[in-house]
């Protein structure tokens, strides 16, 4: 029974021996790098076009009054529309695989221009009652020739290549402004102004596609509102205590557009 136990350890030792050399002769094999995939991270330029449409509201108050004239303060709302060209860069961080976040600056091209006539009315009736003359009217106009923004944005991948998303933030517009009362025999005050320093706000939304690792294309919507314009007195030489006070309001723009953007930087392996 003992020389029986003992071949049967000796021959246990044996096939353990076995077993660690089978182990220990196995190759190392390193688990495989995780393919490279599109990622939305990185730097961008690119281009847009479309349509803006503008509107100002613009006052036009008598001095000292409108009795003294004979005529009616009046409200002008200016509108205009025009065909809009920009060119836009930003950054963008993919944050998770469904979510990212980035900022964008851009500067818009347009030609919103927008010009009124009224003739002075007096209880819905024309009148010309101060130094009488044939033809007694205000002129406004509003022009805005170009928008600049600074926005962040924030969007939701619906799909890997498919981001929908929302965007606000500081926006700057060049706008020149004309304002006329004239009864055409005598009276004519008049103010011509330009201004690029108001600032005023933008919110909107959009859809990119990565059509490619490099090619994005975009619909965008934007809602921009800029800060009031001048409000100035004017009057005209020989009648110094006869005027008009012109006064604009904020100018307000909408914008719907279409772009294609380059992205720098191919794919790479995504870390969230």
């Amino acid at each position: 029974m003992k020389k029986i136990l003992l071949t049967l350890i000796a021959v246990a030792a044996m096939a353990g021996s076995a077993s660690a050399a089978d182990l220990a002769a196995r190759p190392y094999v390193k688990a495989p790098m995780p393919a490279p995939v599109a990622s939305w991270t990185g730097f961008y330029i690119g281009g847009d076009v479309g349509g803006a449409w503008a509107r100002t509201s613009v006052a036009n108050n008598f001095l000292p009054n409108g009795a003294k004239f004979g005529a009616d303060n009046e409200v002008f709302n200016n509108s205009a529309s025009s065909v809009t060209g920009s060119i836009h860069a930003g950054y963008n961080w993919q944050v998770s695989p469904q979510a990212v976040v980035g900022i964008e600056a851009d500067w818009t091209g347009l030609k919103a221009n927008s010009s009124a006539t009224t003739i002075w009315t007096a209880g819905g009736a024309a009148s010309c009652t101060f130094i009488p003359a044939a033809s007694c009217f205000t002129t406004i106009s509003t022009n805005l020739s170009w928008l600049a923004t600074v926005r962040g944005r924030a969007g939701v991948l619906v799909a890997p290549n498919v981001l929908l998303y929302a965007t606000g933030g500081v926006a700057w517009g060049k706008r020149d402004y004309f304002g006329e009362g004239s009864n055409s025999t005598g009276y004519d005050a008049v103010f011509r102004g330009s201004s690029s320093s108001n600032t005023g706000y933008v919110v909107g939304a959009g859809a990119e596609w990565m059509a490619a690792a490099n090619w994005i294309v975009r619909a965008e919507y934007l809602y921009s509102s800029l800060g009031k314009g001048p409000n100035v007195s004017v009057f005209s030489a020989g009648f110094p205590t006869f005027g008009n006070n012109f006064s604009w309001d904020r100018t307000n723009i909408n914008t719907v557009r279409i772009g294609l953007s380059y992205k720098f930087g191919g794919p790479v392996v995504a870390k969230y």
